[in-house]
C-alpha cells in the first residue's frame, strides 16, 4: 500500500494492459521546467470545465509560477500530454497535486499509466 495525501491505494491499478503496456513504453516523465508552463495551461483549460473549474486556473498558474517541486510533465512523442505532482508530506504519505491529462490523449490508457507511474513512484521511495 502506499498512501497518497490521506488515501491508501493499492500498488497495482486495474488496467487495460495491452493498452498501457503500448504506450507505457512511449511516455516520458521528467521534471516540469518553466518552458512546459504554457503547454500545462492549455492542457487545463482544454478540461475546463469538465474536470477543473475555470477559476481554479490563477490557482494552478500560480502553482507553476513557484517552485513546483515534484511536479512533472508526460510527454509522448515529444509533446507534453500530461502532468502531475507527487510531493512528498511526511515519510510514508505523498500528495498527488494538479493531475492532468491532454484532451486529446484521453481514452487511450494514457491516464492509467500516469496512474501506474505514480504507483512506481510510491512504491520506489
Amino acid at each position: 500500500m502506499c498512501r497518497i495525501g490521506t488515501l491508501k491505494v493499492a500498488t497495482s491499478w486495474p488496467t487495460r494492459a495491452s493498452a498501457i503496456i503500448s504506450v507505457m513504453g512511449r511516455l516520458i516523465f521528467r521534471p516540469f521546467q518553466a518552458r512546459d508552463y504554457e503547454r500545462c495551461l492549455a492542457i487545463f483549460d482544454a478540461n475546463c470545465p469538465a474536470y477543473f473549474a475555470p477559476n481554479e486556473r490563477a490557482d494552478y498558474a500560480a502553482f507553476l509560477d513557484g517552485p513546483a517541486e515534484g511536479y512533472e510533465v508526460c510527454e509522448l512523442h515529444g509533446e507534453i500530454v500530461g502532468a502531475l505532482g507527487l510531493s512528498r508530506q511526511c515519510r510514508d504519505a505523498r500528495e498527488l497535486t494538479w493531475i492532468l491529462l491532454d484532451t486529446g490523449a484521453q481514452g487511450r490508457g494514457t491516464g492509467s499509466a500516469i496512474m501506474q507511474h505514480v504507483l512506481a513512484t510510491c512504491r520506489d521511495s
